[in-house]
């Protein structure tokens, strides 16, 4: 849609133009994308190259996290935890894959990675990603945004 479509001999000087192709809604919800930058790359569908569970291995904490996920029960958070180099980046790797439909937000920590090897983009990260997934989460994460405005920044 052009602004002043078909117009002849106008002459305007000054004053600012808002050209709407729809309808225009102004409210005081904070634009999310805006507050909410995500650390580039860190979730499970990132396009570089990511390790992965061979076929036939880890099958016995694949399985634990498999029935964590269809019955959690009142585990809300399912803490998988080793040393360096054990495997928890190919495990988590292979079961998001696998649960992708299921997944609203997800980080993969990498040492010396920028902003991915940051504890304070976690947060804004993850809530950037369920805000995308679901207008239930985008709607949970306004209303704590309206209630504690410095929750971005900590």
């Amino acid at each position: 849609m052009a602004a002043l479509q078909n117009a002849s001999d106008i002459n305007i000087h000054g004053g600012n133009f808002n050209v709407i192709g729809g309808n225009q809604v102004t409210t005081d919800v904070p634009d999310l994308h805006a507050l909410l930058v995500p650390a580039s790359n860190a979730s499970y569908n990132r396009p570089e190259p990511v390790a992965r569970c061979h076929p036939g291995t880890r099958l016995k904490v694949s399985a634990e996290i498999e029935n964590w996920i269809t019955d959690g029960g009142d585990r809300p958070i399912f803490w998988l935890n080793g040393p360096a180099g054990s495997g928890k980046s190919a495990i988590s790797q292979t079961i998001a894959e696998r649960y992708a439909p299921r997944i609203a937000a997800s980080f993969f920590f990498l040492r010396g990675a920028g902003l991915r090897s940051q504890i304070q983009q976690l947060i804004l990260t993850l809530a950037h990603q369920a805000s995308v997934y679901s207008l239930a989460a985008s709607k949970s994460i306004i209303k704590a945004l309206k209630k504690e405005p410095d929750l971005c920044y900590g």
